[in-house]
């Protein structure tokens, strides 16, 4: 959790906290050219959408947007006939819309 702060604040400029791990998977070919894990986690920003500029490393992103709540899961709802058909809601969908 530690690192998930410090890296979202060192490249978009974002305070989060009560980091949660959604879940993990090997990446076989990264960017160092070995094996990877990437990770998906979800986080609290404790800086404020409204008032917060967001700060963007160019070397490690493309870019940054702060995406309300509800966008989110308007996108997830219309990409909902994409996903697997496995009967239960995936992590991020359970947090955006809890059951």
């Amino acid at each position: 959790e530690e690192a998930v702060v410090r890296e979202i604040e060192e490249e978009s400029g974002v305070q989060v906290d009560q980091v949660q791990l959604l879940g993990s998977q090997p990446w076989p070919l990264g960017r160092s050219g070995a094996c990877e894990l990437m990770i998906g986690c979800v986080a609290r920003a404790k800086s404020n959408p409204e008032t917060r500029d967001l700060i963007v490393d160019q070397e490690e992103l493309n870019s940054a947007s702060w995406v309300p709540k509800e966008v989110v899961a308007q996108k997830l709802a219309k990409s909902k006939a994409r996903r697997r058909k496995s009967g239960k809601p995936g992590e991020l969908e359970t947090w955006i819309v809890p059951p």
